[in-house]
């Protein structure tokens, strides 16, 4: 398995680092930190732990998320070898132990798509505290020539 973390990001210094750690616990592949115009420290932190960066022209309050989304998922694949693709918020951190559960995952069904935890620091609304977080679920993709993006939201593709 080859998974591709692109992390969309927007002044987001505050938590990045957090979010990059967790990740960089289990995970040496590539993370492409997919920039929509930080004006912060975010791009001096995401060099720091080795991640690739995309600056994106549109960004999520300029154009259609799922433009945004594709976008994204294209700079992501598009040296063709990854076969797995999963996005994640620049304020959430992965779970001890998420990788093995997806390599096992993979290895076991080769699903289309699976389930990883991870935990929510703060969102939009800021219903969640960094002390104590809310465990969610996030979608790892299998690469396959129609997966796109078709509308507004995360689970909205074909």
């Amino acid at each position: 398995m080859k998974l591709v973390i692109a992390i969309p990001t927007l002044n987001s210094e505050e938590f990045l680092p957090y979010t990059l750690r967790s990740i960089r616990r289990e995970f040496t592949g590539p993370v492409v930190i997919c920039d929509q115009g930080s004006t912060d420290r975010t791009l001096e932190i995401a060099d720091a732990f080795g991640c690739i960066i995309f600056k994106q022209d549109r960004n999520f309050a300029t154009g259609f998320e799922s433009d945004v989304r594709n976008e994204q998922l294209d700079f992501c694949i598009c040296d063709g070898t990854a076969t797995h693709f999963m996005q994640i918020d620049s304020d959430e951190i992965v779970t001890t132990g998420w990788l093995r559960a997806i390599e096992q995952a993979v290895t076991l069904d080769d699903p289309d798509y699976i389930t990883a935890p991870y935990w929510q620091l703060i969102g939009d609304a800021r219903y969640s505290e960094f002390k104590n977080p809310i465990e969610h679920r996030r979608i790892v993709y299998k690469v396959t020539t129609n997966l796109r993006w078709t509308s507004r939201g995360d689970d909205n593709y074909h």
